[in-house]
């Protein structure tokens, strides 16, 4: 799907790499005399690997588009920005930034035996970062973007959650920016002897760190137990705090239970904001998203803004255990005829923030609002028809307009205390007022931008302000504008 360049406010205001970081260029082969200094001197990805942590805290690399095939699991400790999808064919040290999908991507592939599979054989793990930080702590901030992660496989059992399993694995790190990536085709399957249950998240699996994912996909990934694609785990209640802002979360397999698309194990919250979960299988009475409740060492929040969460195969939507911290606003949770969507146990209801669309056993556990729409008719078929999932990574509701008020929504998520961007959705379009909830916002007679490209396929050259008013000449006064489908500021 076309993704654009939309990311959190929180990610917004992330402090910039050191000036004094060091640009490295890199492709499969050597070039040149292979010292990474340009496109004609380009690295080689196994020299790269050789000396991974030799190179400086906030040094950038940016990847030739090609398949890197990563025959070991090295642990990055310094904190690195990993660029990738630059046509091959450069030279000297351009590195404007690709439009993603990259037509030529840098692909990291687990694909040891080179049969093209991921089975016996393979990477257990193709990119794994332990910088010791705390949470929020960006001193040795990570960055990756437009990289491709697939072929990751595993067999086995870990006897901790620290050890390096899954395409990407994260472990107390302090703060992990990943834009524009794609996540696809990575399994764990039930170890011959060993705890089957702990074999999830082969597509990621996240450790006592804080990470953001803006514009990323996770598909067609499978695990055996603990999260189709991804594992979010920690060891205090102070860490593991993950966000998907704009993500695409669909056909993702559980083989036994607790998540065909997430589990989250421990850890401080799980966002779900402006995203797409759905497709993804599990067995019968089995969720697509799931977390452990609220206990002394863990506070496990879950929140889901502007998403949809609907589609998924086997039992709710989202299921939650006992003490559960759940926080919903301007969402759809729809499951099939007769499945509850949520299926949460909660000490007390928690106050919904308003304009929901969801299905059986949202009632008792959210305290609605005038503008939510909860019923056990709300199933997928009645919020969604036949549509289904979309190129653009959506899935279109039949309904023409919506609840939404994005004062109202900016205050229910300020009252929570988290910040997310709530000013468009996940294709990147402007969210207009009364417009639809869940991750696709739609209006009738909408005129505001529909995303990075006009719907003559064109970049706009208009300014618009951030309710989709668009302006008549460039603005002058001090403001975040969307131009090119890309937010511009004025200081």
């Amino acid at each position: 799907m076309k993704l654009k360049n939309f990311y959190l406010i929180a990610a917004m205001m992330a402090a910039p790499v050191a000036s004094s970081a060091a640009d490295y260029y890199i492709s499969t082969e050597a070039r040149g005399n292979g010292d990474g200094s340009s496109w004609d001197n380009a690295m080689a990805f196994s020299t790269m690997l050789d000396q991974i942590n030799s190179f400086a805290n906030g040094d950038v690399f940016y990847f030739a588009g090609g398949k890197y095939n990563v025959p070991k699991v090295v642990t990055i400790t310094n904190g690195y920005t990993f660029v990738g999808g630059f046509n091959p064919e450069l030279t000297g040290t351009g590195h404007e930034t690709p439009d993603y999908p990259s037509a030529i991507p840098t692909v990291f592939s687990g694909d040891i035996n080179g049969d093209g599979v991921a089975n016996s054989g393979d990477a257990e793990c193709l990119l794994s970062f332990k910088t010791n930080t705390k949470n929020g702590d960006e001193s040795k901030k990570v960055v990756l973007k437009g990289l491709e992660l697939t072929g990751a496989y595993s067999q086995s059992s870990p006897s901790d959650n620290a050890t390096a399993r899954g395409a990407l694995h994260l472990d107390n790190c302090g703060y992990v920016e990943v834009d524009d990536c794609r996540f696809y085709g990575n399994v764990a399957e039930e170890p011959a002897e060993g705890n089957a249950k702990q074999v999830g998240g082969m597509a990621f699996t996240i450790h006592r760190s804080l990470s953001v994912f803006n514009g990323c996909e996770f598909t067609d990934n499978k695990a055996t137990s603990r999260g189709g694609a991804i594992k979010l785990t920690s060891d205090n209640k102070e860490k593991g705090k993950t966000t998907f802002n704009r993500c695409l979360i669909a056909r993702n397999t559980i083989k036994n239970d607790l998540g065909s698309a997430i589990c989250m194990q421990h850890g401080a919250y799980l966002q779900i904001v402006n995203s797409t979960v759905t497709d993804n299988v599990a067995p019968e009475a089995e969720s697509a998203i799931y977390a452990t409740g609220t206990d002394g060492n863990h506070n496990r929040y879950v929140y889901v803004v502007n998403s949809t969460i609907a589609g998924n195969e086997g039992g709710a939507q989202i299921e939650m255990t006992s003490d559960a911290n759940i926080f919903v606003a301007n969402s759809i949770i729809v499951s099939g005829e007769g499945t509850p969507a949520l299926a949460v146990t909660a000490t007390e209801p928690k106050v919904s923030g308003g304009m929901n669309i969801s299905g059986p056993g949202a009632s008792d556990v959210l305290t609605l609002q005038d503008s939510d729409n909860a019923s056990a008719e709300n199933s997928y078929s009645a919020i969604f028809g036949e549509n289904e999932l979309g190129a653009n990574g959506v899935i279109e509701p039949l309904a023409e307009d919506g609840k939404y008020d994005a004062a109202a929504l900016s205050a229910a998520i300020a009252d929570w205390g988290i910040l997310a961007d709530v000013t468009v959705d996940q294709t990147g379009a402007v969210r207009e007022e009364g417009s639809t909830a869940g991750a696709y916002a739609k209006k009738t007679g909408s005129t505001g931008i529909t995303g990075l490209e006009a719907e003559n396929g064109h970049a706009s050259d208009a300014y618009y302000t951030l309710q989709g008013i668009k302006l008549g000449s460039r603005p002058t006064a001090a403001g975040i504008y969307i131009h090119n489908g890309k937010k511009f500021i004025i200081r």
